[in-house]
């Protein structure tokens, strides 16, 4: 079962509102980081790919834990 799929079952409303841009994104960098690792000699290009993919998940996962109501930072 897809996300997609899981977010229209558990609220069709929110399924249909929310961002899937960050989402896409990392898929479609990490996709390109595979394509060009696949060509060879794109190492550079590989490495930004990796990078932009991180910072997309970066960005879902702070996005996560403040939904969670969770600090995404040591507040010690």
């Amino acid at each position: 079962m897809t996300f997609d799929e899981m977010a229209a079952q558990r609220d069709p409303l929110y399924a249909a509102t929310r961002s899937r841009t960050p989402f896409l994104q990392a898929i479609t960098a990490d996709r390109e980081a595979v394509e060009c690792r696949q060509i060879g000699g794109l190492s550079g290009i590989v490495t930004i790919k990796e990078r932009e993919r991180d910072a997309w998940l970066f960005e879902l996962t702070i996005r996560a834990l403040r939904n969670q109501g969770q600090p995404y930072y040591d507040a010690r």
